[in-house]
C-alpha cells in the first residue's frame, strides 16, 4: 500500500501537533516506522503540552485523547502485516449427505462419499446413532467413500430416521458434518402358493376331481387379488382374496374333463405383484369305455361282418348308444357288464357307395367316440345305355329283339343275373360277368303273347343300385303271315344291323370297339343355367374328339323325375331300395333346332340350350349322330335346378314396381309437361 497522509488540521491550529505535515507521514506497509512516527507523535504532543501548560491541558484534555485514538485505530485497520509474518487458512472439508429407502425390520447398506484431497484417505467418524436402528462397522471402498450398514428395528408407525457423520478431506482441512436421512415404508406384500402344480391325474368324462391350494401373505400390508381359472378347471367359492400379512388362505380347485385326452392349463392370480403368478395344473380324461380307434372290414367283394370289442372301464352297467355313417348297419343300443366287455357288429348295407372309409360314433350319454371304419372296396356301378323302351306297334307273334348294353364305370368287376319280370322274354345267357372299365352288349327277345297295350320289365339281381328297364309295345293282331322275326332300330337313328336269335348271344366290346365308341360320344359335359321369369334355361357345353362331322341333338324327358334316382347321391344311399312308383315310362322329346341353338364355340367346344325346366330334377341327353356310322351316341345327365325367386321377387315386378312409384311421385310434372 502507498503511504498515507493523516491531516490533522485543528490539531495543528491547537498547537498539539508540529506544523510540518510531513511528520505525520508514513508508510503503513513497515511496521516500525509506524511505531516511530507514533513515538514522535506523543513526544512532540507532550512539548506542546508543556509550552502551553496546565490550562491547556484541561481546555483540550479531552479532544486531544479523542484525536489520539482515532489515530491508533486507523493505523491498526490499515495496517498490513508482512507476508512472511502470514499463517495459511483452514479449508472446509468436501462431502455429501446420504439417502436411504428401507422397509421396517430389513438390513440396507449405506454409502458415505466425500472429495478426498491428492494422496489423502477421507476420514469418517459417526457422530450420533439412529433413534430406530443400529448401525454397522464402517468398511471402506475407496479413498472417498465407505459403506455401513443399517438395520432397522422393526418398530411400527416409524416413517423415517437419521444419523450424523463427520468427514476430513486433507490435512488442512477441517471437520464437515454430513446427514443420512432413511426413509422407513412397510413391506409390499409377497404371495406364495402351495402347492406349485397340480397333478389330477385320469379322471373320466362327466365326473370331476377337486384337490387343495394354500395362499400365503409372506411379505407386509394386504394382499389382495383374483383367482382366474378357465374351464375344464373351476374354483370352488368366490374368486377374489384379501390376506393381511402373515395369513393364508385354501382354495379349492376342480378339473371335470370334457376331452378325452391330456389337458395342460394354469391358474392364474391378478395382484399387484410383479411379475403375476401362475400355478400350473393338468389332468387326463378319460372315457368311461374302451374302443379302439380304427377298424378294418376284409378287402373283398362280399366281406363278413366286422365285429368290435368294447370294454367297461366302470364297476357298473354302462348302456351305449350307437350310430353308423352309411353304408354301415349295425345295433342302435348296446349294454356293456360291470367291467366286462361286448361286442358290435357291423355290415355293409346293400347299394353303390364310394368313400374308402366310414365313422362308427359311441356315447355312453356324456362322452362320444369316434371309430374310424376301413371299408371294403365300392360294388360294381353299372350303368344302362338308354335303349328305346317304347317298341311301337308291333304284330302279334313278332319276336323283337331287345337293345340292351351295360356299362360297368366302377372299379371292381361285376357278377350279376339279369331276370324277366313277364313272360315272353328269353335271356339266352342271363349269368353276367363285367371287368371295370368294360361296356357289354346283352341279347334278349321278347315275343308278346296278348294284343293290347304290354309291357316287359328286365331287372338285375344282385346289384341294387341299378333301376330296371321296362319296355312296352302295342300289340295288334296279324292281318298277314307274321314274320320270322322283327327288329325296331332305335329312335331319331339311321337303320342298324339287326339282330337275330342266330347272333352270338353275348358280344363283348374289344378295345379297340370301345374307343371308337368313346370317340363318338360327347364327353367333358356341363351346363349352367339361366333363370327366365318363373323358368329356366339350361346352357349345356360338351366336347366332341371324332375327327369326322356329325350333328348333335339336345333331348329332354317330358316328364319331371321326382324318384329316388333323381336325388342327390348321397340322398340315394339312404333309401338304395327305394324304386320309382310305377307310372307311365316317360319318353325323350328333342328340343327343336331354333331353340336348341347347337354351335361350335371357338376353343373347339360344342353348345346347346334345353329350355323351360320348373325347378326340380331333369334327365338331358346330347345325341351325337357321326357322319362316318349310322348309329346315335347318346350321353345322358341329370341337372337340378334351384327352387326360383318367386314372383314378388322378379325383376318384370320389382321393375314395374318402380315405374308405378315414380310416376306416383312425378305425376304432376309429367301431367304439366303432357299439358293436361
Amino acid at each position: 500500500m502507498g503511504a498515507v497522509t493523516l491531516s490533522f488540521e485543528k490539531m495543528a491550529a491547537w498547537n498539539l501537533l508540529p506544523a510540518d505535515p510531513d511528520l505525520l507521514r508514513f508508510p503503513l506497509t513497515e511496521l516500525t516506522e509506524f511505531r516511530k512516527m507514533i513515538l514522535h507523535f506523543f513526544t512532540a504532543l507532550f512539548v506542546r503540552l508543556a509550552r502551553h501548560g496546565h490550562s491547556a491541558i484541561k481546555k483540550r484534555g479531552a479532544l486531544t485523547m479523542a484525536s489520539l485514538l482515532l489515530c491508533l485505530g486507523f493505523s491498526i485497520l490499515h495496517a498490513e502485516p508482512r507476508k512472511t509474518e502470514k499463517e495459511s487458512p483452514v479449508e472446509p472439508s468436501t462431502g455429501y449427505d446420504a439417502t436411504l429407502e428401507i422397509y421396517r425390520g430389513e438390513t440396507k447398506p449405506i454409502t458415505l462419499r466425500a472429495i478426498p484431497s491428492d494422496g489423502y484417505d477421507v476420514e469418517f467418524k459417526i457422530l450420533t446413532q439412529p433413534r430406530f436402528g443400529t448401525l454397522s462397522e464402517i468398511v471402506r471402498n475407496s479413498k472417498g467413500s465407505v459403506t455401513i450398514l443399517y438395520t432397522h428395528g422393526g418398530d411400527k408407525n416409524q416413517p423415517t430416521d437419521s444419523f450424523k457423520f463427520k468427514i476430513k478431506t486433507g490435512p488442512n482441512k477441517c471437520w464437515a458434518t454430513k446427514t443420512t436421512r432413511i426413509q422407513i415404508t412397510e413391506p409390499p406384500a409377497i404371495m406364495d402358493i402351495s402347492p406349485e402344480t397340480l397333478d389330477f391325474g385320469p379322471v373320466f368324462i362327466g365326473e370331476s376331481v377337486t384337490l387343495p391350494m394354500l395362499i400365503r401373505n409372506s411379505g407386509g400390508g394386504t394382499l389382495q387379488g383374483r383367482i382366474i381359472s378357465a374351464p375344464p378347471w373351476s374354483i370352488s367359492g368366490a374368486p377374489d382374496f384379501e390376506l393381511p400379512s402373515g395369513k393364508s388362505k385354501t382354495v379349492a380347485i376342480t378339473f371335470s374333463p370334457i376331452n378325452p385326452d391330456t389337458q395342460l392349463g394354469k391358474i392364474a392370480f391378478e395382484t399387484s405383484n410383479k411379475p403375476p403368478m401362475t400355478l400350473h395344473i393338468q389332468g387326463i380324461g378319460e372315457h368311461r369305455f374302451e374302443a379302439p380307434d380304427k377298424a378294418a372290414f376284409a378287402q373283398s367283394i362280399e366281406p363278413s361282418p366286422l365285429r368290435i370289442k368294447i370294454a367297461n372301464k366302470t364297476p357298473e352297467t354302462l348302456p351305449l348308444t350307437i350310430h353308423a355313417n352309411l353304408p354301415l348297419e349295425t345295433q342302435d343300443q348296446l349294454t356293456l357288464p360291470p367291467s366286462g366287455t361286448s361286442e358290435i357288429e357291423l355290415k355293409i348295407k346293400p347299394g353303390f357307395f364310394t368313400d374308402k372309409f366310414a365313422s362308427l360314433q359311441i356315447s355312453d350319454g356324456i362322452g362320444e367316440r369316434l371309430l374310424k371304419i376301413q371299408l371294403p372296396p365300392p360294388p360294381p356301378a353299372l350303368a344302362w345305355e338308354t335303349p328305346k323302351l317304347d317298341l311301337g306297334d308291333v304284330t302279334k307273334g313278332t319276336k323283337i329283339t331287345l337293345d340292351i348294353t351295360l356299362h360297368n364305370r366302377g372299379t371292381t368287376p361285376a357278377d350279376f343275373k339279369l331276370c324277366a319280370e313277364r313272360d315272353g322274354i328269353s335271356i339266352p345267357q342271363p349269368s353276367i360277368h363285367i371287368e371295370p372299365g368294360q361296356s357289354l352288349e346283352i341279347p334278349a327277345y321278347w315275343s308278346p303273347s296278348a294284343t293290347g297295350p304290354s309291357t316287359a320289365t328286365l331287372r338285375v339281381n344282385g346289384i341294387g343300385n341299378l333301376p330296371p328297364l321296362t319296355f312296352q309295345t302295342n300289340v295288334l293282331e296279324p292281318q298277314t303271315p307274321a314274320p320270322a322275326s322283327k327288329i325296331l332300330p332305335p329312335p331319331n337313328s339311321s337303320p342298324s344291323p339287326t339282330k337275330t336269335s342266330t347272333a352270338n348271344p353275348i358280344h363283348v366290346l374289344t378295345k379297340e370297339e370301345n374307343e371308337e365308341r368313346k370317340k363318338q360320344t360327347v364327353s367333358n359335359i356341363s351346363y349352367r343355367l339361366e333363370q327366365r321369369f318363373m323358368r329356366a334355361n339350361a346352357v349345356v357345353t360338351w366336347r366332341y374328339s371324332n375327327t369326322a362331322s356329325a350333328s348333335f341333338t339336345i333331348e329332354v324327358k317330358n316328364v319331371q323325375r321326382n324318384d329316388n334316382l333323381a336325388k342327390p347321391f348321397e340322398d340315394r344311399l339312404r333309401v338304395p331300395d327305394e324304386l320309382p312308383a310305377k307310372k307311365d315310362s316317360p319318353t325323350w322329346s328333342a328340343v327343336p333346332n331354333d331353340l336348341a341353338n347347337i354351335h361350335q364355340l371357338p376353343d373347339g367346344s360344342w353348345q346347346g340350350t334345353a329350355t323351360n325346366f320348373k325347378p326340380g330334377f331333369h334327365d338331358i341327353r346330347i345325341g351325337a349322330h357321326s357322319s362316318s356310322s349310322n348309329q346315335i351316341y347318346y350321353s345322358s345327365f341329370t341337372i337340378n335346378v334351384p327352387p326360383l325367386p318367386s314372383f314378388w321377387m322378379s325383376k318384370w315386378f320389382l321393375i314395374s314396381a318402380f315405374l308405378l312409384c315414380a310416376i306416383f311421385l312425378f305425376r304432376r310434372p309429367l301431367l304439366r309437361l303432357f299439358g293436361t
